[in-house]
C-alpha cells in the first residue's frame, strides 16, 4: 500500500531508477515508475514527459511546508490533448488486484488535490496554483472525488479554536450507504485515535458531527468509502485544540 510504499522509498537506500534496474528489480519508487512508464510511452511512439514535484502522500502531514520535491509522475499526450497519471500511487492502491484507476488521466484539477508539479505547465489549467495553495488546501486525494462529494467548508487545512464547523456534501447516489469515520493523531505522536461520530441521514444528506478532546493537537483525518475495505482519507486537517470543544460536521 502507499503507506508501506513511502516508508520504504524514506528507509531504504536508492537504488538506480532506470527502467532497465526497475525491470531487473521489480522494485522501485515514484522515480523509477515515472521513467519506467515513459519508456514504455517513448517505445510505442507516444508522447510523455517525467514530471517532478510534491505529493500529499499518506505520510505528509497537514499543515507541514515542503522544503524539496519528494514525487514524479507522468504527463502523456492522447488523442491530441496532455493527460496526467501517477502509475505509483494507482499500484500501491490496489484493492482485490485492481489498480486504482483515479490516477490514469483525472481531471487535472483533482489531481492537483495531492500533486502539485515544480513546474507549473504541468498543471493544465489557466489558473496555476502556489505552492502556498496547495499547502492550505485540505482535500486528501482521489476517493474525495470518486464518492463525488460536492463541497466542503472551512477551506483552509488549518483548523483553529475559531473555525467553522467542517461540512462535507456528498452527491453520492445512496449517501446512507457510505461508511465516514475519523481518526486523530495527536502532536508529537505516531498512535491514532478512533474519534467517535455521529450520522444522521436525510432528506438533505448526510451530517457527521465529529467531538474532539478540546485539549490536543494533531491530525483529524475524516475518512470514507463504500465498504470497509475502500477507507481512505477524503479530508485532512491540522487541529489546534485550544478551545472548550472541538466540532467537526459532515453534512
Amino acid at each position: 500500500d502507499r503507506s508501506s510504499y513511502e516508508s520504504w522509498k524514506v528507509n531504504e537506500p536508492m537504488a538506480s531508477q532506470d527502467p532497465e534496474t526497475v525491470l531487473s528489480r521489480r522494485t522501485a519508487v515514484c522515480a523509477g515508475y515515472a521513467e519506467l512508464f515513459k519508456a514504455i510511452c517513448d517505445e510505442i511512439g507516444l508522447r510523455c514527459a517525467v514530471v517532478t514535484g510534491y505529493g500529499k502522500g499518506a505520510c505528509y502531514t497537514p499543515g507541514n511546508h515542503f522544503v524539496k520535491t519528494n514525487h514524479a509522475w507522468n504527463a502523456v499526450m492522447i488523442d491530441g490533448n496532455w493527460a496526467l497519471i501517477d502509475a505509483t500511487w494507482g499500484d500501491c492502491l490496489v484493492q482485490n488486484g485492481i489498480p486504482d484507476f483515479f490516477y490514469f488521466c483525472p481531471e487535472p484539477s483533482q489531481l492537483l488535490t495531492s500533486h502539485l508539479p515544480t513546474d507549473s505547465k504541468w498543471q493544465l489549467r489557466n489558473y496555476p496554483w502556489s505552492l502556498q495553495t496547495f499547502e492550505s488546501n485540505p482535500v486528501s486525494g482521489g476517493q474525495y472525488f470518486k464518492l463525488a462529494v460536492q463541497g466542503y467548508a472551512p477551506k483552509d487545512i488549518h483548523l483553529q479554536r475559531t473555525a467553522a464547523p467542517v461540512k462535507i456534501k456528498f452527491l453520492h447516489q445512496d449517501p446512507s450507504s457510505i461508511l465516514v469515520w475519523a481518526s486523530f493523531v495527536p502532536q508529537n505522536s505516531k498512535e491514532y485515535l478512533h474519534i467517535p461520530v455521529h450520522k444522521v441521514v436525510n432528506d438533505r444528506g448526510m451530517e457527521l458531527t465529529v467531538d474532539l478532546d478540546p485539549s490536543l493537537s494533531g491530525t483529524l483525518s475524516i475518512l470514507a468509502g463504500v465498504d470497509w475495505s475502500d477507507q481512505h482519507s477524503i479530508l485532512r486537517y491540522q487541529v489546534t485544540g485550544t478551545q472548550k470543544n472541538q466540532t467537526a460536521m459532515v453534512q
